[in-house]
């Protein structure tokens, strides 16, 4: 069943009440029927969720007395919805805890997330066939009815989907920032890693899965550019990066001067091809050079900035959840732009920017060190189970740099609005300390 759960995990659409998507039904209706089973280790004490709680409870009844400079807020609703947060995630954290139990399991949900993968590039290539000649018109009218997850602002998706009302695609994501940094924070990882480790996933013969591995990494790059997101070029930069030093690592010193050499040669190449071709220098202006200096590229820059001016003022306690009131805090002088005025200060649009800026600004290091802690504990438990295997797993370095790779472009990925709290993030998260337990039992047979 662990082949399923990514997947499952890319269709967000909230269907009802702003919270029920697939995802969420899926893991509730597994749960239920696991107590029913009997299956009711859920491998946390209750002690952690009352602390929590009592923590935020806290937080909640600082930030009345408070009455600092930004926030206007019932702090109560604030209380409640970040128990809303802690359920939700702790109900990933659960479904994956009691489904991923053998080493096999795991295999099956690294698997997963090349189905997870090939889903995600045949609807971005089929809304890029729709907006180059028009075709499957009605498949994108489908998908934006029935499977692709919304904003609350209807701007985005007045002629019926996101692809359609702005020619860019969006997977089944809210936007298309939001859809490359799905690709980019969970594809990429883990075809570095398994490409890094030489691991064979999929055949006993190491050259078929490169190509395999090589193939969908060329893919994921081609699909953050046909994006035209800032976030999903970014994703690339890091990526492409990363992959280099990887072959630089190589202890061939002829792969080492090869790739040194084709380097120069392909910067070269770029920047030539960047001052004579007009189409891809008008791309990387538009989508990257000059969005920086835009009214749009400066409100980002703005917000973002005043979400840790707030938390550097209210560095333990934060200020509470506050929506839009965040933006009260904003660096500058852009609160007067058409843009701020008429999106990003409007009441339905609450998303910040920066979603980790946002979390810390409202909930403090009160809340967030302690996850900070617990999966900087994890990753080092794999570092010294790494170190002290006696007869060494190849799951246990792939999974440690795995769990590198990904929070890496987890931090970086911040910098837009990812939807932090979303299964498809949370399952991989979590596959961590549930793959840790099973392979330290293991080492110890």
């Amino acid at each position: 069943m662990p082949f399923f759960f990514l997947p499952i995990s890319f269709f967000t659409k909230e269907y009802i009440a702003g919270l029920l998507t697939l995802p969420i039904l899926f893991i509730v209706i597994t749960l239920i029927i696991n107590f029913i089973r009997g299956k009711r280790n859920f491998h946390i004490h209750p002690l952690v969720f009352t602390l929590l709680s009592f923590l935020v409870l806290i937080q909640a009844i600082v930030n009345i007395y408070t009455k600092n400079q930004f926030i206007a807020y019932d702090s109560w609703a604030h209380f409640f919805q970040f128990i809303k947060i802690i359920l939700l995630v702790l109900a990933n954290y659960f479904f994956i805890r009691q489904n991923v139990t053998e080493r096999k399991h795991i295999l099956q949900f690294l698997k997963g997330i090349f189905l997870f993968l090939g889903i995600a590039i045949f609807v971005g290539f089929l809304q890029e066939i729709y907006i180059k000649t028009g075709c499957f018109a009605q498949p994108a009218s489908f998908i934006g009815k029935f499977l692709e997850s919304h904003w609350s602002s209807p701007r985005f998706y007045e002629q019926g989907s996101y692809v359609q009302t702005t020619n860019r695609i969006n997977g089944l994501s809210q936007e298309a920032s939001v859809f490359a940094s799905q690709i980019g924070i969970i594809g990429f990882p883990v075809i570095l890693t398994l490409f890094k480790n030489k691991f064979q996933l999929f055949s006993k013969l190491k050259n078929k899965n490169i190509i395999i591995y090589l193939g969908l990494f060329l893919l994921m790059t081609a699909l953050c550019i046909l994006i035209k997101s800032t976030s999903g070029l970014i994703m690339i930069v890091l990526a492409w990066g990363i992959l280099f030093l990887i072959i630089f690592n190589s202890r061939n010193k002829k792969i080492q001067l090869a790739i040194f050499s084709g380097l120069m040669f392909l910067l070269a190449v770029l920047t030539f091809i960047y001052f004579v071709n007009s189409d891809i220098h008008n791309f990387l202006n538009e989508y990257l050079i000059q969005k920086m200096q835009s009214e749009s590229g400066k409100n980002r820059t703005a917000i973002t900035l005043g979400l840790f001016k707030i938390f550097l003022y209210h560095p333990l306690f934060g200020v509470g959840y506050s929506g839009p009131h965040l933006f009260a805090a904003t660096i500058g002088h852009v609160n007067d732009n058409p843009e701020m005025l008429s999106f990003f200060l409007t009441a339905p649009y609450l998303p910040q920017m920066s979603e980790l800026g946002q979390y810390l600004a409202n909930y403090g290091l009160i809340t967030v060190s302690p996850v900070i802690y617990y999966f900087g504990k994890i990753k080092w438990n794999f570092l010294k189970l790494k170190r002290n295997s006696a007869t060494q797993d190849k799951l246990i370095p792939v999974l440690n740099d795995m769990m590198f790779y990904f929070l890496l472009f987890f931090i970086i990925g911040q910098i837009s609005v990812i939807r932090t709290v979303n299964s498809c993030y949370l399952f991989l998260l979590f596959l961590f300390p549930a793959a840790y337990e099973i392979l330290r039992k293991k080492q110890q047979i």
